[in-house]
């Protein structure tokens, strides 16, 4: 009887072998994310027509227009951000997977495991010769890298920037792996230029072991910067800073407000993730600079002008981050209550603040925090 049956069977049962594939492969190599799963699919349904193919034509090497295939498939594999280890082991595992089925359906066509056993024996020879031809593609991509600017951190620049027309948004999108139709909030955080992409998907859990990835990094000048559809994790970074959700046309905006947020963040000495909700105030604080002016000539400057009078501040200071209460703000400072509460008195006779009106209060606040942010 031959191996037709089993060369029949194998091509009906293409798409089940490619799905077993390509579901193992991602889910033990997370790398895999940054590619479309249906491209993914397609190019293992391939491997098994490939091999198919040559059995039938009693091919011993592969043919021209299969190595170009197998040259440009490893190229598009690197440019996805998948290590040439990751692209060889995955082939292995297609065989395997393919073999495997091969096994359960052998009885149903009058095949022993022998038989099926001999004919991979063979087909292991034509991989061996695909993985040469994928690991070339995926070898020119890393020498073009060299001279070429790299294509994720050209791409997620672009994002962040606002540089890219929308169809270059979702055809870059759709080529890492994400939704073009998802949410996205960006992230900035000062870090070295060092970081790798593996890293950097690692440091912000940016690649899960599903279907796709959430999100882009790269090292942009002296910061880490991306963005991402889920939450961040600060990691061991001091200070994250986050903007608002948005449409990927609108992730400038977001990265613009996160610029806003890690400035005043690490102005006020603020750590670990900060967002408008957060540090929002922080940054319009530092910006209104007309506001904030009038603010310091008013409530600041007749103050520090007075003997004691970056004391009497600290204290005003203290004395409002503990809740407006003075034993607390006495026990920071290691001060005698009455102490407190004369340095209170002595500022609103110098400023004709009131400091038992809300409003009032806030007004100080607002100055003593622009005024430490700026000394900073």
């Amino acid at each position: 009887m031959g191996l037709e049956p089993l060369l029949d069977a194998l091509l009906e049962g293409k798409e089940e072998v490619a799905d077993r594939h390509v579901s193992r492969s991602r889910r033990e190599m997370p790398n895999f994310a940054g590619v479309p799963i249906e491209e993914h699919r397609r190019d293992s349904t391939g491997a098994v027509i490939l091999l198919v193919a040559m059995r039938r034509a009693g091919l011993d090497s592969l043919p021209e227009e299969a190595r170009i295939a197998l040259l440009d498939l490893g190229e598009r594999r690197a440019q996805q951000g998948v290590p040439l280890e990751d692209m060889l082991r995955s082939w292995r595992m297609g065989i395997e997977e393919t073999m495997g089925y091969a096994t359960e359906i052998a009885p149903g066509i009058g095949l022993s495991e022998g038989e099926v056993f001999a004919f991979f024996q063979q087909a292991f020879d034509v991989v061996d010769d695909a993985m040469v031809e994928i690991a070339k593609g995926h070898r020119v991509d890393e020498v073009q890298a060299e001279v070429e600017p790299d294509r994720r951190t050209t791409f997620v620049r672009g994002m962040v920037e606002g540089t890219l027309g929308p169809d270059e948004v979702r055809s870059g999108l759709a080529a890492f792996g994400l939704d073009p139709l998802a949410e996205y909030r960006a992230f900035r955080a000062r870090g070295s230029g060092e970081s790798g992409t593996a890293e950097l998907d690692r440091r912000f859990d940016l690649t899960r072991t599903t279907d796709a990835r959430v999100g882009l990094a790269a090292a942009l000048d002296s910061e880490l910067a991306g963005f991402t559809s889920e939450e961040v994790p600060r990691g061991d970074l001091d200070l994250l800073a986050v903007g608002p959700p948005g449409s990927a046309a609108d992730l400038a905006h977001s990265y613009r407000v996160a610029g806003r947020i890690l400035i005043a963040a690490e102005a006020f000495g603020l750590a670990g993730i900060q967002s408008l909700s957060t540090a929002g105030l922080h940054a319009i604080v530092l910006e209104d600079g007309e506001l904030g002016e009038a603010l310091s000539r008013d409530l600041i400057e007749p103050v520090r002008d007075q003997q004691a009078g970056d004391d009497i501040l600290d204290t005003i200071e203290t004395w409002l981050s503990v809740g407006m209460r003075v034993d607390p703000a006495a026990e920071r400072l290691f001060v005698h209550p009455n102490t407190v509460r004369y340095r209170l008195r002595r500022y609103e006779e110098l400023t004709g603040t009131d400091l038992a009106i809300t409003e009032e209060a806030f007004r100080v606040w607002w100055a003593l925090h622009r005024d430490r942010g700026l000394r900073k």
